[in-house]
């Protein structure tokens, strides 16, 4: 039988029930009673609905660990060493990366087609090379086999010098400038004693007339010749003179271009004059001995500090006209002049177009010739690179001043005089 109390299986004989004290005699025996059936107690199903409740409990525990696996594995980033022993970087949601460059920290790692880390190695991305160390790290600010430099971003150099003061070429590699390693057809030892004993720009007081300055002959090009057949050199004023570099600048105006084909917002990287200066000048006015010892310089094109305009990416080029800066720093500040859309310098920032750029007629326009009697008869303006007041003018030097605001980049009366570093 089963106690009617707690339902605990009692022997028919017994008196009592151990379990909760149940009396046999608190029984009214009615008919139709068996003490032989098992009695659900509260008790039993109190236990019952704990032990569901556990079971439940587990079962959606177990299941919240499956699914958190599975979206941390969803989320999970960055590199991971494969069961293969292979090294990859995982994006997320086990997509790796491949040819391609990414960021873990402050550092950077390139992943190759096959998705796998590269280790002491070049590689190339969007047209840069970069150099992979032993621990896969892209190398930065430093020297890679005594050869290459990379910069900061670990792009490898080009064609300029690199901070400590070497130079590196055209396939990165460093230079040797040892004037006595270049096959120059150009005496060496006289262009250097000139480039050695001119004295430089700033050595002149500000009302310096330009035929005044001392010059070094390099290059040639169409002057006095106003139907461009005849070549003669061209002079140059000494700005600044470094180690074995010089920063010249051509004396005169030596051709008349607009700084831009057509009217329109630009930069000096898009502009067809640096196009032109650095390919149908260049390539005129050098032949290929002079053209190794023109440096490819890497120019800063800052925006125009008085209104703001964008100057664009900074480029590297053989031939570039100054810019605003440059102006104030081998020239002088000068006095705010017009209500600051330009400054006046002196008479040592004017100079004179040849016949050859005089003579030049675009749509019917040529370079401006300033007539009169006063200091710059004759005088004739020319291009800066740096923006004006607007994104469709750029900067120029005009009459002892030079302008900020500028002129429209589509003007034909400006001339072009040429600046470029070089070894000597």
């Amino acid at each position: 039988m089963f106690c009617p109390n707690c339902g605990n299986q009692m022997s028919n004989d017994a008196k009592f029930c151990k379990e909760c004290g149940w009396h046999r005699s608190e029984i009214n025996n009615k008919k139709g009673i068996n003490f032989n059936m098992p009695i659900i107690s509260i008790t039993s199903i109190i236990k019952g609905i704990i032990i569901i409740l556990t079971i439940g409990i587990v079962v959606n525990f177990i299941i919240g660990r499956v699914n958190y696996k599975k979206s941390k594995d969803i989320y999970r980033t960055g590199i991971e060493t494969t069961a293969s022993r292979k090294i990859v970087y995982n994006k997320g949601n086990n997509i790796y990366a491949k040819n391609e460059i990414v960021k873990e920290g402050s550092d950077l790692y390139y992943f190759n087609s096959n998705e796998e880390m590269v280790k002491n190695d070049w590689v190339e991305y969007d047209g840069k090379w970069y150099y992979c160390e032993s621990d896969g790290k892209i190398a930065k600010s430093k020297w890679v086999e005594n050869t290459y430099y990379v910069d900061e971003n670990g792009q490898m150099l080009k064609n300029t010098f690199t901070p400590d003061g070497y130079y590196v070429g055209d396939d990165g590699k460093y230079v040797d400038l040892n004037l006595n390693n270049i096959n120059a057809q150009v005496n060496s030892n006289s262009l250097s004693e000139q480039i050695k004993n001119a004295k430089l720009l700033t050595e002149y007081s500000e009302d310096t007339l330009i035929d005044q300055i001392d010059t070094v002959k390099f290059g040639s090009y169409p002057q006095s010749d106003a139907s461009g057949n005849v070549k003669e050199p061209i002079e140059w004023i000494v700005l600044e003179r470094y180690d074995n570099r010089a920063l010249l600048l051509s004396k005169y105006i030596l051709d008349c271009k607009k700084y831009n084909s057509e009217n329109t917002d630009i930069t000096w990287e898009m502009c067809s004059l640096r196009n032109w200066l650095n390919n149908d000048f260049y390539l005129e006015a050098f032949d290929s001995n002079e053209q190794n010892r023109i440096l490819t310089t890497n120019v800063i094109n800052s925006n125009n500090s008085s209104f703001g305009t964008y100057g664009g990416n900074n480029t590297n080029d053989k031939i570039f006209c100054l810019s605003i800066d440059e102006i104030r720093k081998y020239f002088g500040d000068g006095i705010e002049k017009y209500g600051g859309s330009s400054f006046f310098i002196g008479k040592r920032i004017s100079t004179k177009a040849t016949n050859f750029a005089l003579s030049i007629y675009t749509d019917d326009n040529r370079i401006w010739r300033y007539g009169g009697n006063d200091w710059d008869k004759g005088h004739s303006p020319y291009w800066l690179r740096s923006p004006g007041s607007e994104q469709n003018s750029a900067a120029d030097v005009s009459s002892g001043h030079y302008g900020i605001k500028g002129v429209n980049v589509d003007e034909k009366w400006l001339g072009i005089r040429p600046a470029l570093w070089i070894l000597y």
